[in-house]
């Protein structure tokens, strides 16, 4: 639709019937307004994909009361395109054993992305190295990257330069097996990747033709970097990794959460949470990093609840919740107080399931900081439930039997 104007300055009367016409054809000329449903694959842009609950005190938006007042979370959020999710997937990623444990880096995007990112890979694991005080990567890194800190998932992340389109690396680890059992653990958590991208199996013959080798100074056993594209969305499957999570590596403080190998990229579909809230307590503010977060307020003062997923590594975890608490970097100062809260630490029935509650505190002092941790075995034997209470002495104390209450009502779907 055209609309032809006089060339003279139109007066007071003439802008007035301008304007209108020209909404009127607009609305006129405007297609009919439908509702599209986008759909996105999960993108290991972000850890996950959002927070599961609510904004505010109360019954947040999105979640549901039941009867018996329980309240029941989402299990999935809605995300964000990114300009990577259409089109083939591509892994890019390095398997590195070491003395502490076995690392691994991850980043999944599309192939054009990556393809500028081998070369600094390979440059990255051929210095690879952990600092034993902080178990964060400590070597340098090519320029422009930069490394963000662990958080409750993965030991860290590595981010390419701006110009590469800030593509994140999670690093994990997991506990290095015996070295008779090394080639099939190898062989296991390539064939893991592969099948996330929609891949064919390798076999033991034609593994090691699949990675790329990278030797490292002083190491028994090269690191490998893996590279491939298919049409799965490189997320991790429900299946475990191989490993044994349980097992600690030889440094707990190597690998604080020692979390699973694919922890930072977690199923689309995460798990919904039903539990019933005790007095005083009430669903708070969000996290990406959460399933849930809870605020307490009672008589004692104010305290907060988060539920996570991680890996169980009772020594390695009570090591990272001290150096949380205390702020002391020395791991040697600290194992004295870890190895008390571990040989105290109160077992408890959670249905068919057994929960362990460790007591981490900084000293005795009533206003002392204060953690009350419950560790939950889950369906996902990969996986436990984290169910942390952040306070004071006194406030924990008197809010135990009320956390012990709560994880044992509370239901994963």
């Amino acid at each position: 639709m055209q609309l032809r104007l006089p060339l003279q300055s139109p007066g007071p009367r003439a802008s007035i019937l301008f304007a209108a016409i020209l909404i009127f054809t607009q609305i006129a000329c405007e297609p009919t307004p439908q509702v599209r449903v986008y759909e996105t694959s999960k993108s290991e842009s972000t850890f996950v994909s959002g927070p599961l609950s609510g904004s505010a005190p109360g019954r947040p938006s999105g979640t549901t009361p039941t009867t018996d007042n329980r309240v029941s979370t989402p299990g999935t959020t809605p995300t964000l395109a990114t300009n990577a999710t259409a089109g083939p997937r591509r892994i890019l990623g390095a398997i590195i054993p070491a003395d502490q444990g076995c690392y691994f880096l991850k980043a999944t995007d599309s192939p054009q992305r990556l393809e500028p990112l081998m070369a600094d890979l390979q440059a990255i694991v051929q210095n690879f190295a952990i600092d034993p005080q902080t178990g964060r990567p400590s070597n340098p890194l090519p320029e422009g990257w930069i490394i963000n800190p662990r958080n409750d998932i993965a030991i860290a992340e590595l981010i390419s330069p701006e110009a590469t389109g800030k593509i994140k690396f999670t690093v994990t680890a997991l506990a290095m097996p015996p070295s008779q059992d090394w080639q099939g653990y190898l062989l296991s958590n390539v064939n893991r990747w592969r099948g996330q991208l929609k891949l064919q199996e390798l076999s033991a013959e034609t593994l090691l033709s699949s990675l790329v080798e990278v030797p490292r100074t002083g190491a028994s056993i090269p690191s490998y970097i893996f590279d491939a594209v298919g049409t799965g969305t490189g997320a991790m499957n429900p299946t475990p990794p191989t490993g044994n999570p349980t097992t600690p590596p030889t440094n707990p403080a190597n690998s604080a959460a020692s979390p699973p190998l694919d922890a930072p990229n977690p199923p689309a579909n995460r798990p919904k949470l039903d539990y019933k809230l005790p007095e005083g307590w009430s669903v708070g503010q969000g996290s990406q990093f959460r399933l849930a977060t809870l605020n307490i307020d009672s008589k004692q003062g104010r305290g907060e609840v988060t539920v996570s997923m991680a890996t169980d590594n009772p020594q390695a975890n009570a090591m990272m919740w001290f150096q949380q608490l205390t702020r002391e970097p020395d791991a040697k100062k600290l194992e004295p107080m870890v190895n008390s809260a571990l040989d105290v630490a109160q077992k408890f029935a959670v249905g068919q399931k057994q929960a362990t509650l460790y007591e981490i505190r900084s000293s005795e002092q009533a206003t002392a900081p204060m953690l009350l941790v419950v560790s939950l075995p889950t369906d996902n034997p990969e996986l436990h439930l984290f169910v942390k209470l952040i306070g004071d002495n006194q406030l924990a104390s008197d809010q135990k039997s009320n956390l012990i209450e709560f994880v044992q009502s509370i239901e994963i779907q």
